[in-house]
């Protein structure tokens, strides 16, 4: 039959396990605000039970209560939804910040920049062409194709700074992914150490999968939960991190492939930020490289004219821009022509009233069979850039708009499913102080009938 100190056991396992839970749900309201931290749950069963006879037979008695475990309210389906939404929102978040900063650089505002250069530099010509004995006429196409030469240089000099930017921050997150990937092997480390002796490291958790939240946007990975605890990643089939610890990223990349490279191997980038950059890289490139075909249209296009002009004096043979220039970046006046604009000839005779070369000039603004412009004339061209970045910039911005919406129903579910309730967290509260409170009383009762007994046995 039940011994006489069974009721004392059964009533202190009541007591410990409204304790531990006391005391997880006081934690649980202590971190309601904490960011990354996941709600936990006490489980508990009913211990073994506790076989003895009576009258011959075979009889059970409860022993009490065991609190099993500790546990984060988890769930990794959602944990992977939003590593996935991570990685899709570090990729718009790059292409739309420097898309947004390249359509800053380019775009005409107010009537000013490059377009508007363009039409003033044509319009001085046309003005020559039909007064070209006019020194004013003449200073101004000066300065026009001085203030277009200095906004294409500036504009190339900040497309330049740009794309040096974004390598830079390309070194930076290959050096963040491997920050996290070492913090991820640590806690991994922790984690199975912990959960061998039987803990519930639930902070240690968290953490990790904050890490893993933080690293997916960066790069796009896939995580894979062993027998032992640990978590492994890898990008693109490259093991960043697995039992063994975390391995080294690349460093060495090729924005052009989207690829990050090291003996052999050769590891594709399709998400998080670093994809962005990649692409923010090759897009920027391929600007540099339309403004460049502008500057080179416009040196060989309006020097192959110039240099058949003859001013009054005899001048002949000079280059509007410099000749050598080889784009956007070297973009200038020929040294002729910046250090006088009476070198500037409008026809090519010589003869005073000729303004032939100065219209056939002018006319190269509305020509569509120049070479490399796509059958676009010039400020047409310059359109269709300025037009396609912007409708890029928009489109991500849009996409980043989109994924952010998307990153905050995630959240919201994540939180209803892991966050804390505090209604939820005082009504068990509530529950689980009068389960102590009863279980506090079970115990003095057994405890003062054992006395009893105790003292009745004695005295017998």
């Amino acid at each position: 039959m039940p011994g006489a100190f069974d009721g004392i056991n059964m009533a202190t396992t009541a007591l410990w396990a409204s304790q531990q839970e006391l005391d997880v749900t006081g934690d649980n309201v202590a971190n309601v605000n904490t960011p990354g931290y996941s709600e936990q749950a006490v489980t508990v069963s009913e211990a073994p039970t506790s076989t003895y006879y009576s009258d011959g037979a075979q009889q059970q008695q409860g022993s009490g209560v065991t609190v099993d475990s500790v546990n984060r309210v988890r769930s990794a389906l959602l944990d992977a939804q939003m590593n996935s939404a991570q990685s899709t929102l570090g990729t718009y978040t790059s292409l739309s910040g420097n898309l947004q900063q390249v359509a800053s650089v380019l775009n005409d505002t107010n009537g000013t920049g490059i377009g508007n250069d363009i039409d003033q530099f044509f319009n001085a010509w046309s003005a020559l062409g039909s007064n070209p004995n006019s020194a004013g006429a003449t200073t101004a196409v000066q300065q026009a194709g001085l203030n277009l030469t200095q906004d294409v240089q500036s504009a190339a000099s900040q497309l330049n700074q740009l794309s040096g930017q974004a390598n830079g921050q390309v070194q930076s997150t290959i050096s963040q992914v491997n920050t996290l990937a070492k913090q991820i092997a640590g806690l991994n480390s922790q984690i199975v150490q912990a959960q061998a002796t039987g803990e519930s490291p639930n902070s240690l958790l968290d953490q990790r999968t904050q890490a893993l939240s933080d690293l997916a946007n960066l790069v796009n990975i896939q995580t894979n939960t062993n027998s032992d605890g640990s978590v492994s990643v890898n990008v693109s089939q490259f093991d960043l991190v697995d039992q063994g610890g975390a391995k080294g990223f690349p460093t060495t990349y090729n924005a052009a492939n989207g690829t990050v490279g090291s003996a052999g191997a050769t590891i594709s980038v399709t998400g998080g930020q670093l994809s962005g950059l990649f692409q923010s890289i090759n897009a920027i490139q391929g600007d540099q490289t339309q403004l460049d075909t502008i500057a080179n249209t416009l040196t060989t296009q309006v020097n192959g004219l110039s240099t058949t002009g003859k001013t009054s004096t005899g001048t002949t043979g000079v280059n509007f821009f410099d000749p050598s220039s080889t784009g956007a970046a070297t973009f200038q006046l020929s040294s002729t022509v910046a250090a006088n604009a009476s070198s500037i000839a409008a026809g090519t005779s010589g003869n005073s009233g000729d303004g032939s070369l100065a219209l056939k000039i002018s006319n190269l603004q509305s020509s569509t069979t120049l070479p490399g412009l796509g059958g676009q004339t010039i400020s047409g061209y310059y359109q269709g850039l300025i037009g396609q970045v912007g409708s890029s910039a928009s489109t991500y911005q849009n996409s980043l708009s989109t994924q952010q919406a998307v990153i905050t129903q995630i959240t919201g579910q994540i939180s209803t499913t892991s966050g804390v309730d505090l209604d939820t967290q005082m009504a068990d509260m509530l529950k689980y102080q009068q389960s102590y409170s009863v279980a506090a009383r079970a115990l003095s009762i057994f405890q003062q009938t054992t006395e009893d007994l105790l003292t009745a046995i004695s005295g017998a």
